[in-house]
C-alpha cells in the first residue's frame, strides 16, 4: 500500500478522485437540504407559475399586453424587449463607433484630437461604471414621472426612461422604411457611379443634393403608396396601483 502511494501516477489519480467524492457528496447535501426546505414551506417548483395572471403593468411592450395576461406573457414581453434593446444598443454603438473612428483620422487637429479624448475616456473606464454612474447620477438626478421634462407635450424625459411619440406599425409604416432603404442604396450607387465618371472624365458631380432630395422625395412618395394611414402613439401619464406611470395608447 504504501509502495502505491509513493507512485506520483497513483497519488495523482487518487486525490482526483477524492475531489470528485467530495464534490458529489457537496452537491448532494445541497440539494436534499434545498428539497427538504422547499417542502417545508409549501413551496411549488416547475413551470405552472407561467400560466398564472401576472397582475402587474409593462410600461413598454411590443406586443399587447394586459394586467390580466399570464407571466408567460410577460415572459415573452421581457424577451422580445430585451432583443430590441440589444438590437437598438448594437446598431447605435456600430454608428458611433464607425463615426468616432472616422473622426479619430481626420486631417483636422482639432477634430482628432478631440475624438482620440472621447475613445481614451470611455476605453479607460470600465463599463460597470460607466453602468453605475448613468443610473445612480444621470437617471436619479431625473424627475419623476409626474413633474417630467416635457418637450411640445410628445416627448416626456424623467426618472422611468425617455417617452416619444412611436408609429403604428401598419402599410404604410414600413413602406417608409423601405423607402429610405431604397434612399440609401440609391445613393451609394449614385456616388459610386460619380467616382467612377470623374475619374473617367474629370468631371466632379456633387451627390450631396441629389441625396437629400431622395431621402425627402422617396419616404412622400411611399406615404401616398403605402395608403396615407400613419398614426402615432403619444405619452399618456396614468396611474396604476398608486404610481404614476407612462403609457403608449392610439
Amino acid at each position: 500500500m504504501l509502495a502505491l502511494l509513493r507512485n506520483q501516477k497513483i497519488r495523482g489519480i487518487l486525490f482526483q478522485l477524492l475531489t470528485v467524492i467530495g464534490l458529489v457528496a457537496f452537491l448532494w447535501y445541497i440539494g436534499s437540504n434545498t428539497v427538504a426546505n422547499i417542502e417545508q414551506r409549501g413551496i411549488q417548483t416547475g413551470f405552472g407559475f407561467l400560466n398564472g395572471t401576472a397582475g402587474f403593468g409593462i410600461d413598454q411592450s411590443p406586443i399587447s399586453y394586459t394586467e390580466e395576461n399570464t407571466h408567460g406573457r410577460v415572459f415573452i414581453v421581457g424577451l422580445l424587449n430585451t432583443i430590441i434593446i440589444a438590437f437598438v444598443g448594437i446598431l447605435c454603438a456600430t454608428i458611433v463607433g464607425l463615426i468616432i473612428g472616422i473622426l479619430r483620422l481626420s486631417k483636422n487637429w482639432l477634430i482628432a484630437k478631440l475624438a482620440k479624448a472621447y475613445i481614451d475616456f470611455f476605453r479607460n473606464i470600465p463599463l460597470l461604471l460607466q453602468i453605475l454612474f448613468w443610473y445612480n447620477v444621470v437617471l436619479r438626478a431625473m424627475p419623476s414621472p409626474k413633474e417630467s421634462y416635457s418637450f411640445f407635450e410628445t416627448v416626456f424625459i424623467n426618472n422611468r426612461g425617455l417617452y416619444f411619440p412611436l408609429p403604428e406599425y401598419n402599410a404604410t409604416f414600413f413602406t417608409i422604411l423601405a423607402s429610405l432603404f431604397v434612399a440609401l442604396l440609391a445613393s451609394i450607387m449614385l456616388n459610386s457611379w460619380a467616382n467612377r465618371r470623374k475619374e473617367a472624365t474629370g468631371e466632379d458631380l456633387t451627390v450631396f443634393p441629389f441625396a437629400i432630395g431622395m431621402f425627402i422625395l422617396f419616404p412622400i412618395l411611399a406615404y401616398f403608396i403605402g395608403g396615407a394611414h400613419l398614426n402615432f402613439s403619444f405619452p399618456e401619464l396614468i396611474t396604476l396601483k398608486g404610481e404614476k406611470h407612462f403609457h403608449l395608447s392610439f
